[in-house]
């Protein structure tokens, strides 16, 4: 764990696994004790972009979690996928 580790309000590092319950969340699945009367219901394309908004607008998530373009799952580039400078497109193990 770095000194940047971006870290949930209970102290706890944020995980992939963290931000794909998030990603499910917006998405309109429900989360094992979570009551929410308007359960969002977004795109896996509009969930991203909340996600990123969290990460490079109000630093709330670490910087590292990424869509494949391919197969659109979540990864974490600290520990997978590579990135093309030339398009700018990111890439899970599974799709480079």
């Amino acid at each position: 764990m770095g000194v940047n580790t971006v870290k949930d309000g209970g102290g706890k590092p944020v995980t992939i696994e963290r931000v794909e319950e998030l990603m499910a969340f917006l998405q309109g699945q429900e989360i094992d004790g979570i009551t929410c009367r308007w359960m969002p219901r977004l795109s896996s394309r509009a969930a991203f972009s909340v996600i990123y908004f969290l990460q490079e607008h109000m630093d709330l998530l670490p910087d590292h979690f990424e869509v494949c373009v391919r197969c659109r799952d979540l990864f974490d580039t600290e520990r997978e996928g590579r990135f093309v400078e030339r398009t700018g497109r990111h890439y899970c193990d599974g799709c480079d």
